[in-house]
C-alpha cells in the first residue's frame, strides 16, 4: 500500500466524514420511523383491550343484576359496573379520534349503549308478594336484539383493530430490519475508514522510523567522521606545529647563550622564548583535548583522570572522579563516547552551571558501564528540562551530540535538573569485556529504543533535532 500524500489524505478524510454524517442521519430517520411505528401499535393495541373491556363490562352487567336480590353487595358492584362502562366509552373515544371508521361506528354504539342500559335497568328482578316476578318475554327479546347490535359493531371495531394492528406490524418489522441494515452499513464503513486510516498511518510510522534510521545512520557517520578530523587535526597540531614550537624553543636556548654579553638581547630571547614555550605548550594541550593520546594507549579510566586534573587547574572547579576498583578497559568505541559526553558535561558546568564543585561517578557490571556527571549550581528551569526532554529544543549541539553519540551504541540518555543542580547520566550496555562489535551495537539499539523513550522522554525524531 503506497503511503498516503497530504494532498490524499484531507479529502479522504473529509469524505469519510461525509459517509459517516449521511449514514448517521439515515440510521436517525430509520430509529425515528421505527419508534413511530411501535408507538402506534402500542396505540392499536389499546384500542383493542379497551373493546374488549367494554364487552366484559357488559357481560358483567348483565350478570350482575341477577344478584342484587340475593346478595346486598351486588347492588354497589353493578352500580360501579354501570359507570365503568361510561368510562371505558370515553376512553375509546379519546383513542380513536383520528380514526373515522372507529368513530363512526362510535356514534353508532352509543344509541345502542344507552336502550341496553334502559332495557337492562327495566329488565332488573325485583321481588313481590308472590316472590321473585318473571322477565318478560318481549323485553327479554328486546334487550337480546340490541345486545347482538351492540355485539356486531364491537366484533367490527376488534376486527378494523386486528388488521390495523397487522399491517402495523408489517411496518414496524420493516424499519427494524432496515435500522439493522443501516446501522451494519454505517458500522462497516467506519470499519473500513479505520483500517484504511490505520494501514496509511502504518506506513508512515514505517517511512519515519526509516527515515530516522537514515538520519541516525548520517549522524553517526558524522560522529564517527568528527572523531577521526579531531585525531587527525590533534596528530597534525602535535607533529606539526608543536613541532615548529619545539624547534623555536631551542633555537633561542641556543642564542640565549651567545647572548649573554648582552643584557637587552638576553631580556628579549628569555620573553621570546616563554612564549614559544607557552604556545607549545597551548598546541600540546589543544592536541590532546581534539582526542587524547591516553585513550588509545592507556584506556578510559587513566586518560579521564588526566582530563579531570586539566580541567581543574584550568576552570577552578573542585571536581570528585569516582572509579569502582579494578576498573577492566573498556572497548575503544565506550571509551571514546563516555569521554567525549564527561568532557562536554564538564564544559557545561564550567560555562552554565555557575557551580563550584562537580561530581563524576563511573559504574559497572557485567554488562553495563554507568557513568553519571553531577553539579551543584543553578540548574536549569523545569520548562526548558521539558522542552529538552521531550523534543530537545533548547538542548544545543553538545547536548544533542551526547544524545546522538549515547543512542549509536544502543545506550540510554538521561537529564536531570532542579534547585540543587543537574546531572547528566549515560548508561552503555556491554557484549563482552574486550570486544565491541558494531552489529550488537546495533541490534542493541534497537531492543534499547524503547528504554531510552520511557528514561529521557525523548522519541526518535526529536533526538535527531
Amino acid at each position: 500500500m503506497k503511503a498516503f500524500s497530504f494532498r490524499k489524505a484531507w479529502p479522504l478524510f473529509a469524505a469519510s466524514i461525509a459517509v459517516l454524517a449521511s449514514l448517521a442521519y439515515m440510521g436517525d430517520l430509520s430509529a425515528s420511523r421505527y419508534a413511530a411505528s411501535e408507538s402506534s401499535l402500542s396505540h392499536m393495541r389499546e384500542v383493542e383491550l379497551q373493546v374488549a373491556l367494554l364487552r366484559s363490562r357488559m357481560e358483567a352487567a348483565s350478570a350482575l343484576r341477577f344478584q342484587v336480590l340475593a346478595d346486598p353487595e351486588a347492588v354497589s358492584h353493578y352500580a360501579r359496573t354501570m359507570d365503568l362502562l361510561e368510562v371505558r366509552f370515553a376512553e375509546l373515544q379519546r383513542l380513536t379520534e383520528d380514526n373515522e371508521a372507529q368513530q363512526a361506528d362510535l356514534a353508532k354504539l352509543r344509541p345502542l349503549l344507552g336502550e341496553w342500559k334502559r332495557l337492562l335497568a327495566e329488565n332488573t328482578p325485583h321481588a313481590s308478594s308472590s316472590g321473585v316476578a318473571a322477565l318478560p318475554e318481549t323485553a327479554v327479546q328486546q334487550e337480546d336484539t340490541v345486545s347482538a347490535s351492540i355485539g356486531t359493531i364491537l366484533n367490527d371495531m376488534q376486527k378494523h383493530e386486528e388488521n390495523l394492528v397487522t399491517s402495523g406490524t408489517i411496518v414496524s418489522q420493516q424499519n427494524y430490519r432496515r435500522l439493522r441494515l443501516e446501522l451494519a452499513v454505517g458500522f462497516l464503513a467506519g470499519l473500513i475508514a479505520l483500517v484504511i486510516s490505520f494501514r496509511a498511518l502504518l506506513v508512515q510510522l514505517r517511512m519515519r522510523a526509516t527515515a530516522e534510521s537514515s538520519v541516525r545512520k548520517l549522524n553517526a557517520h558524522i560522529l564517527s567522521a568528527q572523531d577521526v578530523e579531531r585525531r587527525r587535526l590533534a596528530r597534525e597540531l602535535h607533529d606539526g606545529l608543536g613541532q615548529i614550537f619545539a624547534g623555536l624553543v631551542m633555537d633561542l636556548d641556543m642564542l640565549a647563550k651567545k647572548a649573554d654579553a648582552n643584557e637587552e638581547v638576553q631580556s628579549i630571547v628569555s620573553s621570546a622564548r616563554e612564549i614559544a614555550a607557552q604556545g607549545a605548550a597551548e598546541t600540546r594541550t589543544i592536541s590532546y583535548l581534539l582526542h587524547p593520546p591516553m585513550l588509545d594507549e592507556l584506556g578510559f579510566e587513566h586518560a579521564l583522570k588526566w582530563y579531570v586534573d586539566g580541567f581543574i587547574k584550568r576552570s577552578r572547579i573542585d571536581v570528585s572522579l569516582e572509579f569502582p576498583e579494578r576498573f577492566q578497559r573498556l572497548p575503544d568505541s565506550i571509551s571514546l563516547v563516555l569521554f567525549r559526553v564527561i568532557q562536554e558535561s564538564l564544559t557545561n558546568v564550567h560555562r552554565h552551571s555557575g557551580s563550584a564543585r562537580a561530581k563524576i561517578i563511573v559504574t559497572r557490571t557485567p554488562d553495563r558501564v554507568d557513568v553519571g556527571v553531577s553539579d551543584f549550581g543553578k540548574g536549569m528551569s523545569p520548562e526548558r528540562l521539558k522542552n529538552i526532554q521531550e523534543s530537545s529544543s533548547g538542548a544545543g549541539v553538545g547536548l544533542g551530540g551526547m544524545r546522538e553519540r549515547v543512542a549509536d551504541l544502543g545506550g540510554r540518555f538521561n537529564l536531570e535538573s532542579g534547585l540543587t543542580g543537574t546531572t547528566v547520566r549515560v548508561s552503555l550496555p556491554l557484549f563482552g569485556d574486550e570486544q565491541w562489535n558494531p552489529k550488537q551495537v546495533r541490534a542493541a539499539s534497537a531492543h534499547s529504543s524503547a528504554e531510552q523513550l520511557q528514561n529521557s522522554g525523548t522519541s526518535p525524531s526529536t533526538a535527531l533535532r
